[in-house]
């Protein structure tokens, strides 16, 4: 994933290093979930893991909220850019 090295070079997470420190691996959290969700789905409902539904959306979620905190510093650093060049 491109933000993972990008974020590596220049700062994405403001204030909160801990949201690209765990990016890694949330990611690898969520591909393993995915995999054991696409598993869970080839076998009854009653023989499913029961929390499969509630760890897929912790992970995805996870996930999500660290791309949003990472996307919401990055526009704070932009949009006085764009400000600028809309100026000139």
């Amino acid at each position: 994933m491109a933000v993972v090295e990008e974020c590596g070079i220049i700062d994405c997470v403001g204030p909160k290093p801990e949201t690209y420190s765990g990016l890694r691996v949330s990611i690898d959290k969520l591909t393993a979930m995915r995999r054991d969700a696409e598993t869970a789905l080839r076998i009854k409902l009653a023989d499913r893991p029961a929390s499969i539904a509630s760890d897929f959306n912790a992970a995805s979620t996870d996930l999500i909220d660290r791309l949003e905190d990472m996307s919401n510093v990055l526009g704070d650093k932009v949009r006085p850019l764009r400000r600028a060049a809309i100026l000139f």
